[in-house]
């Protein structure tokens, strides 16, 4: 493999260049005869065309992968992709099965300076799908222990967004505004981001700071798409912090609106 473009193509992947990284690898994939080699490309086609939006895509080059993948440490990539595939065709149950199954089967391996980076993969995105099925105790463990690796600024964020919701739901309540105000950067996910200004919007509310609370749920509202907000829900809080205000008037119409959308 010509190492020098591979690493081109995740540099390009890793900038959020992905089209150019799925088009190095392409070329790369059809320029080799090694079957682990090609399986390697192929994986990380498929992580590609997952960021992509082409879930079929992604599926079509993972099981091209796992039938030319020889029996070799390189499994431990196919059963990683194959649950971020689980996760992204909504199985998140499925997919946090599979990444405790690779724990459990691999761990040795796992910890070893080879594999430090699928390690620490494994581990965040366990920690995001423990989340994800509500499982917020063991997800403030692995989170937390998370945050002692070399992340990248994106991981960083994203990891710090869900230890802010499990703190959230596991009643630490000034844990969960720290940890979300601080997942707050340029390098975040948008999603993440309107994610985090509503949940402080909600803990404000809680500390009876109305304004403030009032404040963050504007700013999500004009952003509800990015961030995969329901309306209603934000209407809803924006009543209730318009009628603390004495804002009657806007009261009844975020209430209406919370009817309607």
């Amino acid at each position: 493999m010509d190492t020098e473009r591979f690493q081109r193509a995740m540099a390009l992947r890793d900038s959020r260049q992905v089209q150019g990284a799925l088009r190095e690898l392409c070329s790369l994939s059809e320029a080799t005869a090694d079957p682990e080699e090609k399986a390697s490309l192929l994986l990380n086609e498929s992580r590609c065309l997952i960021q992509l939006g082409n879930l079929e895509g992604a599926r079509e080059r993972f099981e091209e992968a796992e039938l030319i993948c020889p029996r070799t440490q390189a499994v431990l990539y196919i059963e990683f992709q194959r649950a971020m595939l689980q996760w992204h065709e909504d199985n998140p149950t499925e997919a946090l099965k599979t990444l405790e199954r690779l724990l459990k089967n691999y761990l040795d391996l796992l910890k070893t300076a080879e594999h430090k980076g699928l390690n620490e993969d494994v581990q965040i995105n366990r920690g995001k799908l423990l989340v994800q099925v509500d499982q917020f105790g063991e997800a403030r463990v692995v989170l937390e222990e998370c945050l002692a690796f070399e992340l990248s600024e994106e991981d960083h964020a994203s990891v710090l967004f869900n230890l802010g919701l499990s703190y959230l739901k596991l009643g630490d309540v000034a844990k969960a505004k720290g940890r979300f105000l601080d997942s707050l950067t340029d390098a975040a996910r948008e999603e993440n981001i309107v994610g985090a200004h509503y949940y402080v919007g909600i803990i404000n509310y809680r500390e009876e700071a109305f304004a403030k609370a009032l404040h963050e749920f504007e700013w999500c509202l004009a952003r509800t798409e990015k961030g995969r907000l329901p309306e209603r829900h934000l209407y809803k809080w924006l009543a209730r912090c318009a009628t603390q205000l004495g804002m009657t008037r806007d009261a009844e119409r975020y209430l209406e609106l919370s009817k309607t959308k």
